[in-house]
């Protein structure tokens, strides 16, 4: 495999899940877009593309009930928090897988 086809890898800062970023839309990439975790839904800015640096913006949710995204507060994320989905009114606990 050619250096050119290799992916880049970045493990998600909020559960350690290893991201792969094929090299060809790694090179779309710029400084100040966004990446999204699929596992947590934590939101990575690109904070530098040489070498790859992020910075974590938030957390994203989705209500069990109506499937809403929802952005996490500093306060929900701590654990047993109870989130509120502003479309349905639907009330449940967050809850994160720990990192193996």
């Amino acid at each position: 495999m050619s250096e050119e086809e290799q992916s880049l890898f970045v493990n998600c800062p909020v559960c350690a899940e290893e991201l792969e970023i094929p090299s060809e839309a790694w090179d779309e990439f710029e400084e100040g877009d966004i990446l999204v975790c699929e596992s947590c839904g934590a939101e990575l800015q690109i904070a530098s593309l040489d070498p790859p640096e992020f910075d974590l913006l938030g957390l994203l949710t989705e209500c069990p009930s109506c499937g809403a995204e929802i952005e996490l507060t500093d306060e929900q994320l701590e654990e047993n928090s109870k989130v509120t989905c502003p479309d349905c009114n639907t009330t449940f606990n967050v809850e994160f897988e720990d990192a193996e």
